[in-house]
Protein backbone atom coordinates (compact mmCIF):
# COMPACT_ATOMS: atom_id res chain seq x y z
CA UNK A 1 0.00 0.00 0.00
CA UNK A 2 2.80 2.42 0.84
CA UNK A 3 4.48 1.92 -2.51
CA UNK A 4 1.29 1.92 -4.58
CA UNK A 5 -0.61 4.78 -2.94
CA UNK A 6 1.67 6.59 -0.50
CA UNK A 7 5.04 6.99 -2.23
CA UNK A 8 3.96 10.59 -3.02
CA UNK A 9 3.64 11.30 0.68
CA UNK A 10 7.12 10.00 1.43
CA UNK A 11 8.45 12.11 -1.45
CA UNK A 12 6.73 15.23 -0.11
CA UNK A 13 7.99 14.69 3.43
CA UNK A 14 11.57 14.10 2.29
CA UNK A 15 11.38 17.12 -0.04
CA UNK A 16 10.20 19.35 2.82
CA UNK A 17 12.80 18.07 5.30
CA UNK A 18 15.54 17.86 2.63
CA UNK A 19 17.40 15.21 4.64
CA UNK A 20 17.62 11.43 4.19
CA UNK A 21 15.44 8.97 6.10
CA UNK A 22 17.40 7.32 8.94
CA UNK A 23 14.97 5.01 10.77
CA UNK A 24 11.37 3.85 10.23
CA UNK A 25 8.79 1.93 12.22
CA UNK A 26 5.36 0.86 10.99
CA UNK A 27 2.10 -0.73 12.14
CA UNK A 28 -0.85 -1.76 9.95
CA UNK A 29 -3.16 -4.55 8.96
CA UNK A 30 -6.09 -5.60 6.78
CA UNK A 31 -8.94 -5.71 9.27
CA UNK A 32 -12.14 -4.62 7.52
CA UNK A 33 -12.10 -5.55 3.83
CA UNK A 34 -12.09 -9.30 4.40
CA UNK A 35 -14.46 -12.25 4.18
CA UNK A 36 -15.41 -12.06 7.86
CA UNK A 37 -17.18 -8.74 7.19
CA UNK A 38 -18.89 -9.78 3.95
CA UNK A 39 -22.63 -9.01 4.23
CA UNK A 40 -24.87 -12.05 4.18
CA UNK A 41 -26.05 -12.88 0.67
CA UNK A 42 -23.62 -10.52 -1.08
CA UNK A 43 -22.66 -11.87 -4.53
CA UNK A 44 -19.12 -11.90 -5.87
CA UNK A 45 -19.84 -8.80 -7.97
CA UNK A 46 -21.89 -5.76 -6.99
CA UNK A 47 -23.56 -5.61 -10.39
CA UNK A 48 -25.08 -9.07 -9.85
CA UNK A 49 -27.83 -7.61 -7.67
CA UNK A 50 -26.46 -7.31 -4.14
CA UNK A 51 -29.24 -7.09 -1.51
CA UNK A 52 -27.10 -4.58 0.39
CA UNK A 53 -26.35 -2.39 -2.63
CA UNK A 54 -28.37 0.61 -1.48
CA UNK A 55 -26.65 0.89 1.89
CA UNK A 56 -23.14 -0.33 1.06
CA UNK A 57 -20.55 2.47 0.93
CA UNK A 58 -18.43 0.44 -1.48
CA UNK A 59 -21.08 -0.52 -4.05
CA UNK A 60 -19.12 -0.52 -7.31
CA UNK A 61 -22.25 0.22 -9.34
CA UNK A 62 -22.84 3.45 -7.42
CA UNK A 63 -19.18 4.42 -7.44
CA UNK A 64 -18.29 3.71 -11.06
CA UNK A 65 -21.51 3.50 -13.07
CA UNK A 66 -24.09 5.76 -11.42
CA UNK A 67 -21.77 8.59 -10.36
CA UNK A 68 -20.97 10.49 -13.56
CA UNK A 69 -18.99 13.22 -11.75
CA UNK A 70 -15.96 11.11 -10.79
CA UNK A 71 -14.59 10.76 -14.29
CA UNK A 72 -11.23 9.46 -13.09
CA UNK A 73 -12.89 6.46 -11.42
CA UNK A 74 -14.69 5.55 -14.62
CA UNK A 75 -11.47 5.97 -16.60
CA UNK A 76 -9.55 3.78 -14.15
CA UNK A 77 -12.12 0.98 -14.29
CA UNK A 78 -12.22 0.90 -18.09
CA UNK A 79 -8.65 1.81 -18.90
CA UNK A 80 -9.94 4.62 -21.12
CA UNK A 81 -8.15 8.01 -21.13
CA UNK A 82 -11.40 9.98 -21.01
CA UNK A 83 -15.20 9.88 -21.14
CA UNK A 84 -15.92 6.11 -21.15
CA UNK A 85 -19.54 5.29 -21.94
CA UNK A 86 -21.81 3.41 -19.52
CA UNK A 87 -21.58 0.24 -21.61
CA UNK A 88 -17.79 0.08 -21.15
CA UNK A 89 -18.08 0.81 -17.41
CA UNK A 90 -20.68 -1.93 -17.01
CA UNK A 91 -18.46 -4.35 -18.94
CA UNK A 92 -15.57 -3.54 -16.59
CA UNK A 93 -17.75 -4.16 -13.54
CA UNK A 94 -18.72 -7.57 -14.91
CA UNK A 95 -15.24 -8.67 -15.99
CA UNK A 96 -12.52 -6.90 -13.96
CA UNK A 97 -11.54 -6.59 -10.31
CA UNK A 98 -13.19 -3.16 -10.20
CA UNK A 99 -16.59 -4.84 -10.05
CA UNK A 100 -15.84 -7.37 -7.31
CA UNK A 101 -17.33 -7.19 -3.83
CA UNK A 102 -14.72 -5.45 -1.70
CA UNK A 103 -15.26 -8.07 1.00
CA UNK A 104 -14.82 -11.01 -1.42
CA UNK A 105 -11.47 -10.26 -3.05
CA UNK A 106 -8.11 -12.00 -2.75
CA UNK A 107 -6.56 -8.73 -1.56
CA UNK A 108 -3.98 -9.03 1.22
CA UNK A 109 -2.98 -5.33 1.34
CA UNK A 110 -3.50 -3.32 4.54
CA UNK A 111 -6.54 -1.06 4.83
CA UNK A 112 -4.90 1.18 7.44
CA UNK A 113 -1.28 1.80 8.39
CA UNK A 114 0.93 4.23 10.28
CA UNK A 115 4.65 4.94 9.80
CA UNK A 116 6.95 6.67 12.29
CA UNK A 117 9.92 8.28 10.53
CA UNK A 118 13.22 9.72 11.65
CA UNK A 119 15.25 11.94 9.34
CA UNK A 120 18.90 12.94 9.51
CA UNK A 121 19.24 15.94 11.80
CA UNK A 122 16.58 14.87 14.30
CA UNK A 123 13.40 15.66 12.34
CA UNK A 124 10.49 13.31 12.99
CA UNK A 125 7.29 12.64 11.07
CA UNK A 126 4.24 10.43 11.49
CA UNK A 127 2.31 9.26 8.44
CA UNK A 128 -1.18 7.73 8.56
CA UNK A 129 -2.83 5.93 5.66
CA UNK A 130 -6.46 4.91 6.13
CA UNK A 131 -9.20 3.72 3.83
CA UNK A 132 -11.76 5.14 6.23
CA UNK A 133 -11.89 8.87 5.55
CA UNK A 134 -13.30 11.40 3.11
CA UNK A 135 -10.26 11.03 0.85
CA UNK A 136 -7.42 13.25 -0.27
CA UNK A 137 -4.33 14.24 1.68
CA UNK A 138 -3.73 16.58 4.58
CA UNK A 139 -0.55 17.69 6.33
CA UNK A 140 0.47 19.49 9.48
CA UNK A 141 4.01 20.83 9.91
CA UNK A 142 4.99 21.85 13.43
CA UNK A 143 8.06 24.10 13.70
CA UNK A 144 9.77 26.24 16.31
CA UNK A 145 8.25 29.50 15.04
CA UNK A 146 4.78 28.32 14.07
CA UNK A 147 2.77 25.53 12.55
CA UNK A 148 1.24 24.99 9.12
CA UNK A 149 -1.79 23.02 7.98
CA UNK A 150 -2.89 22.21 4.45
CA UNK A 151 -5.14 19.84 2.54
CA UNK A 152 -4.91 18.64 -1.03
CA UNK A 153 -8.54 19.53 -1.72
CA UNK A 154 -8.26 23.11 -0.40
CA UNK A 155 -6.75 26.15 -2.09
CA UNK A 156 -5.58 27.50 1.28
CA UNK A 157 -2.50 26.85 3.41
CA UNK A 158 -2.93 28.10 6.96
CA UNK A 159 0.09 29.27 8.98
CA UNK A 160 -0.09 30.07 12.70
CA UNK A 161 2.71 32.40 13.86
CA UNK A 162 3.86 31.88 17.47
CA UNK A 163 5.23 35.45 17.69
CA UNK A 164 2.10 37.28 16.53
CA UNK A 165 -0.40 34.60 17.60
CA UNK A 166 -2.12 35.24 14.28
CA UNK A 167 -3.24 32.96 11.46
CA UNK A 168 -2.12 33.74 7.92
CA UNK A 169 -3.70 32.20 4.83
CA UNK A 170 -1.68 31.50 1.70
CA UNK A 171 -3.62 30.76 -1.50
CA UNK A 172 -2.54 27.95 -3.83
CA UNK A 173 -3.06 29.31 -7.33
CA UNK A 174 -2.54 26.03 -9.24
CA UNK A 175 -5.00 23.82 -7.34
CA UNK A 176 -7.42 21.79 -9.49
CA UNK A 177 -10.15 20.54 -7.17
CA UNK A 178 -12.62 18.98 -9.61
CA UNK A 179 -13.20 15.25 -10.07
CA UNK A 180 -12.01 15.11 -13.67
CA UNK A 181 -8.87 13.34 -14.84
CA UNK A 182 -7.22 16.81 -14.90
CA UNK A 183 -7.78 17.04 -11.15
CA UNK A 184 -5.45 14.13 -10.42
CA UNK A 185 -3.59 14.75 -7.15
CA UNK A 186 -5.09 18.24 -6.88
CA UNK A 187 -3.65 19.21 -10.24
CA UNK A 188 -0.23 17.78 -9.39
CA UNK A 189 -0.26 15.39 -12.35
CA UNK A 190 -0.71 18.25 -14.77
CA UNK A 191 1.94 20.22 -12.90
CA UNK A 192 4.49 17.46 -13.45
CA UNK A 193 3.78 17.42 -17.19
CA UNK A 194 4.02 21.23 -17.36
CA UNK A 195 7.35 21.15 -15.53
CA UNK A 196 8.65 18.49 -17.89
CA UNK A 197 7.65 20.54 -20.94
CA UNK A 198 9.36 23.65 -19.53
CA UNK A 199 12.50 21.63 -18.83
CA UNK A 200 12.63 20.13 -22.32
CA UNK A 201 11.53 23.29 -24.15
CA UNK A 202 13.28 26.02 -22.17
CA UNK A 203 15.82 24.18 -19.99
CA UNK A 204 13.85 25.62 -17.06
CA UNK A 205 14.18 23.57 -13.88
CA UNK A 206 11.52 23.31 -11.18
CA UNK A 207 11.96 23.83 -7.43
CA UNK A 208 10.12 20.56 -6.84
CA UNK A 209 12.51 18.39 -8.86
CA UNK A 210 14.63 15.88 -6.99
CA UNK A 211 17.37 13.62 -8.29
CA UNK A 212 16.65 10.06 -9.38
CA UNK A 213 18.82 8.82 -6.49
CA UNK A 214 16.77 10.73 -3.91
CA UNK A 215 13.58 9.29 -5.40
CA UNK A 216 15.06 5.78 -5.36
CA UNK A 217 16.06 6.13 -1.70
CA UNK A 218 12.55 7.32 -0.84
CA UNK A 219 11.29 4.07 -2.35
CA UNK A 220 13.84 2.14 -0.28
CA UNK A 221 12.50 3.86 2.85
CA UNK A 222 9.03 2.62 1.91
CA UNK A 223 10.28 -0.97 1.59
CA UNK A 224 12.12 -0.56 4.92
CA UNK A 225 8.87 0.58 6.55
CA UNK A 226 7.13 -2.51 5.22
CA UNK A 227 9.86 -4.73 6.65
CA UNK A 228 9.43 -2.92 9.97
CA UNK A 229 5.70 -3.67 9.87
CA UNK A 230 6.22 -7.38 9.18
CA UNK A 231 8.97 -7.82 11.78
CA UNK A 232 7.69 -5.45 14.50
CA UNK A 233 11.07 -3.71 14.60
CA UNK A 234 12.62 -0.30 14.02
CA UNK A 235 14.57 -0.48 10.75
CA UNK A 236 17.73 1.48 10.03
CA UNK A 237 17.19 2.66 6.44
CA UNK A 238 20.89 2.90 5.51
CA UNK A 239 21.56 -0.62 6.79
CA UNK A 240 18.50 -1.87 4.96
CA UNK A 241 19.75 -0.27 1.74
CA UNK A 242 23.13 -1.97 2.19
CA UNK A 243 21.39 -5.32 2.66
CA UNK A 244 19.87 -4.99 -0.80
Amino acid sequence: MLLAKSCHDFDILQWLVDKPFTRVQSFGTLSHFCAANRPEGAPGRCIEGCPHGETCYYNAVKLYLDDKKKAWLRCAATGMPENPCDELVEKALRETDYGRCVYACDNDVVDHQTVNMEFEGGVYAVFTMSAFNKGGRSIRVMGTKGDLTASMDSAEITVYDFATKQHKTVLVKDLVADESIIGGHGGGDGGIISSFCRLVGNNESSVSVCSAMVSARNHIAVFAAEQARHTSTVVDVACYEQSL
